[in-house]
């Protein structure tokens, strides 16, 4: 048995330390300095040796049981795998850093995981090429926060990740797992079991069919409908520097008329004020000079400024409570995204208020 003494850690600073640790142990077994079958230091062990807390290797013992390196025998200890399947591991380490880079959002990572030929059919039988996933991956970061996939409590099987082999370029596998994450519109925590099959050319995944019941991506869809994200348009938003003059303002309202608005931003795209229809009225009625105006003449101060997740209803009623007609909507760095006006509320939808 390898000794707690003889356990050295990569000096390397961006690798956390589970990771060294885990790699260290694969380095070891594949180079056979330690054997299938031998036993591997307790938890205690290390962590005393090597000053390092009980989670981090567990974590890391954790790691090298979901990647088929190390088993577990309750009662008496971790030992290396009698039976390793390089080809399994392997294609168990491709899936867990897609799962990784679904969680991170890394979009361009993900791909990268795909064949040229990818195929995704969702649990709704619509089918998907890979130029189409990042539009779908678009949505449900849209709807959902702290992603995350667990494994299923699989009593009667020993691994989440289930790989054949069928050829030396084609294999399947079957992945059984949770997905977990909040909801950013019903800020309500979801968990979802999963059953998704692969199909792979060489190392690439050629095919994916996900099975899984779609009930809570479909509320969630609900909430989003209900909230200000679905009204406001990114693109067709007006706003206009403290400093700009009479004549370009009113361009700015005129392109997008229909608001009756534009809002005021600094260099850093913060909202400091809007410009209402009114607010050019009541200025016109009395200051008949229109030449030296700038923005921050007529700009009202200090104006609502709400988040894009907000409902329609509690949105109506802010109006009301406010005696507004128009809300500022900002991200959650406080940058002007888009602006919603009382009209738009009502006609993209049927809640009553009492005005």
């Amino acid at each position: 048995m390898i000794k707690p003494s003889e356990i050295s850690l990569s000096s390397k600073r961006n690798i956390p330390k589970y990771k060294k640790l885990a790699l260290f142990f694969i380095k070891k077994i594949k180079s056979k300095h330690i054997l299938a079958g031998s036993k591997l230091p307790s938890i205690n062990e290390i962590s005393f040796e090597k000053d390092l807390s009980r989670d981090t290797v567990e974590r890391a013992y954790n790691e090298l049981k979901e990647i088929g390196f190390v088993e577990t025998s309750k009662g008496l200890g971790h030992f290396v795998s009698s039976n390793i399947d390089e080809f399994k591991i392997k294609k168990s380490k491709i899936l867990k850093d897609l799962f990784n880079s679904f969680c991170k959002k890394d979009t361009g990572l993900m791909k990268s995981f795909y064949h040229k030929d990818y195929t995704l059919i969702d649990p709704k039988n619509n089918k998907y090429k890979k130029k189409d996933v990042l539009k779908n991956l678009e949505i449900i970061y849209d709807l959902f926060d702290n992603i995350n996939f667990q494994k299923l409590d699989l009593s009667s099987l020993n691994s989440s990740i289930i790989i054949k082999r069928y050829s030396s370029d084609f294999s399947t596998s079957i992945v059984l797992n949770t997905f977990s994450a909040d909801g950013n519109f019903s800020k309500k925590k979801i968990s979802i079991p999963m059953h998704l099959y692969y199909e792979w050319s060489g190392n690439k995944i050629i095919r994916e069919i996900q099975f899984f019941d779609l009930t809570l991506f479909d509320q969630e869809l609900d909430y989003r409908d209900n909230t200000l994200f679905k009204i406001f348009n990114k693109n067709n938003k007006s706003s206009v520097f403290k400093n700009t003059d009479f004549k370009t303002l009113i361009n700015e309202i005129n392109k997008n008329h229909h608001l009756g608005a534009v809002v005021v931003i600094n260099k850093k795209h913060n909202p400091i004020g809007i410009i209402t229809d009114g607010d050019i009225r009541r200025k016109l009625s009395s200051d008949s000079s229109l030449n030296n105006l700038k923005a921050i003449d007529i700009m009202t101060k200090k104006p609502i400024l709400v988040g894009k997740n907000m409902s329609k209803k509690d949105a109506l009623e802010l109006m009301k409570q406010k005696s507004i007609n128009h809300l500022i909507i900002v991200n959650n760095r406080n940058k002007y995204i888009g602006v919603v006006n009382f009209l738009d509320l009502m006609k993209r939808n049927d809640l009553k208020i009492n005005l």
